[in-house]
């Protein structure tokens, strides 16, 4: 796996060319270890963060408090549609090549080489309803222990 990243020493800030390590977010990498060990390799993974999604929920709360943004049962459709395309973050990993899998983790989707799970602000509900950051912050957790949970889970790639 060939990287476009370079390091800065931690002491002196120097440019330090390493081209035997990749970086890998903390959360993630116990799960990117184990794909990669189990020969699920990867070729770039990022995690969701919740900072969008809060960011979006609050300004749908604060529209909605000023009365700028009224949401009625002519206009809830509309607007809750327009905030689905663009409120989440995902956490994302991308196979070097297109594996089968017998389960994903819970709301997880594979698409081609793409494993998903989208991070979203509205609450599954006919309402628009927008999720805290204690259930963001929550919920991204959970999604993370459930794909950490499925990677230990799948057998040794031959």
């Amino acid at each position: 796996m060939k990287s476009d990243y370079t390091c800065l020493n931690i002491k002196t800030f120097d440019i330090e060319e390493r081209a035997d390590i990749i970086p890998v977010d903390k959360q993630l990498a116990k799960t990117i270890s184990i794909l990669n060990k189990k020969r699920y390799y990867t070729e770039m993974f990022s995690r969701a963060r919740i900072s969008k999604p809060f960011l979006i929920g609050a300004i749908i709360h604060d529209l909605v408090e000023e009365e700028l943004l009224e949401i009625n049962d002519d206009t809830k459709d509309k607007v809750k549609n327009i905030i689905k395309q663009s409120d989440y973050e995902s956490t994302l990993i991308i196979f070097k090549e297109e594996y089968k899998f017998n389960n994903l983790p819970k709301g997880y989707k594979l698409i081609g080489k793409e494993l998903s799970y989208n991070l979203s602000t509205l609450k599954d509900s006919e309402d628009i309803e927008i999720k805290t950051l204690l259930e963001l912050d929550k919920e991204h957790n959970s999604s993370l222990n459930l794909l950490e949970e499925w990677a230990n889970k799948l057998s040794n790639r031959e």
